[in-house]
């Protein structure tokens, strides 16, 4: 859960700096399978993490580069 496009959006939903139960089972994850792809390609790549999560969500490049950078 610790990715930048996870990040922007709860702060876009929430005005909390603590999250709670409530707040995550708001959110919108990923199904099982997505998860699991995302799994695959981090085994052994952790420094691309952001860039496995972003493209597995299909988060196109323009905008991946908006998250990355800040």
């Amino acid at each position: 859960m610790n990715s930048a496009l996870l990040d922007r959006y709860f702060r876009t939903i929430s005005g909390n700096t603590q999250v709670n139960a409530t707040e995550i089972r708001a959110m919108n994850f990923p199904d099982l399978r997505t998860i699991a792809r995302i799994g695959k390609r981090l085994k052994g790549n952790l420094a691309e993490s952001e860039t496995i999560v972003l493209s597995e969500m299909g988060v196109g490049m323009s905008l991946r580069n908006h998250l990355l950078v800040g």
